[in-house]
């Protein structure tokens, strides 16, 4: 059961490139399309909040976490369709609608079922990244795909959690916070749903890099008196660094240290919801 912790799962390997450009659910061209209208539309959203504040709309985790979401989108929407028009991918849409085509080391499926349904024979559940065994077949795109996955889906439930539990002022309830805190957790559900992405607990170190970097640069930037796009001298209400310094420490450590392993985890468990919903529609 631990297995999943090993240090060496930090390491962005993996033996099947079609993990990252797949869906257990759609065709190949439909869920690329999928993906990329996914990824526009976020595109488009940005594009529609951009103020004429400059630099100071990257003041905004938020802000960020959407980027992340588009850029993964866009990216994983090319990358299945170059996958789609290599000989790996002609092959895998020559496999049948289901039949050999199924990789049962994407879905983390048992022995048994394995042997019953694919016949393969490389150790699946407790070896998923770490066996030396395993030869890594991620080009550099894919292992940035990854990262960028890992930072956009943590960071968007992560940030929804925040926002409705901790920073939300009274504010109504419009289309700019709908979008950046609640239809983007809804995009990263149907994606970790949709697609044969794997998901590793400890890649949420890379979120845990970006995030710590984040707010150790809202220090910087209060300190040296910049202001939010309001004109206040703090970016959310709850880390006002000189009305109420206990409040933002509190704040950064919840987010750090409780909401973020939270959405990791959540992450991790659609996932494994994932697995229950290919065992049960499709290998029945």
């Amino acid at each position: 059961m631990f297995e999943v912790l090993h240090p060496d799962n930090l390491k962005l390997r993996f033996p099947l490139v079609s993990a990252f450009t797949t869906s257990p659910w759609l065709p190949l061209c439909a869920f690329a399309m999928y993906r990329l209208v996914i990824g526009i539309y976020c595109l488009a959203w940005m594009m529609f909040v951009e103020t004429d504040e400059g630099y100071k709309w990257f003041l905004y985790i938020n802000h960020w976490n959407f980027l992340a979401l588009s850029l993964y989108f866009i990216l994983a929407g090319v990358l299945s369709i170059m996958f789609i028009i290599s000989p790996e991918g002609q092959g895998y849409q020559a496999a049948g609608e289901w039949g050999d085509r199924w990789e049962p080391y994407i879905v983390g499926l048992s022995d048994d079922v394995r042997e019953k349904k694919s016949g393969w024979t490389i150790p699946i559940e407790n070896s998923l990244i770490h066996d030396d065994n395993h030869i890594d077949r991620l080009s550099f795109p894919h292992k940035c795909l990854w990262v960028v996955f890992t930072v956009a889906t943590v960071g968007s439930i992560q940030s929804s959690l925040v926002y409705w539990c901790i920073l939300r002022e009274n504010t109504d309830v419009n289309g700019y916070n709908v979008t950046f805190f609640i239809v983007n957790s809804i995009f990263v559900v149907i994606e970790l749903l949709l697609s044969n992405m794997p998901v590793v607990p400890l890649h949420i170190a890379y979120a845990h890099a970006f995030q710590s970097t984040y707010i150790l640069s809202t220090v910087v930037y209060w300190a040296s008196g910049g202001t939010s796009i309001e004109g206040k001298d703090y970016i959310y209400n709850g880390m006002d660094y000189s009305e109420r310094p206990a409040m933002a420490v509190l704040t950064a450590f919840l987010s750090l240290l409780l909401f973020q392993p939270l959405a990791q985890l959540m992450c991790y468990l659609l996932c494994k919801l994932r697995v229950c919903m290919i065992l049960k529609y499709l290998y029945e």
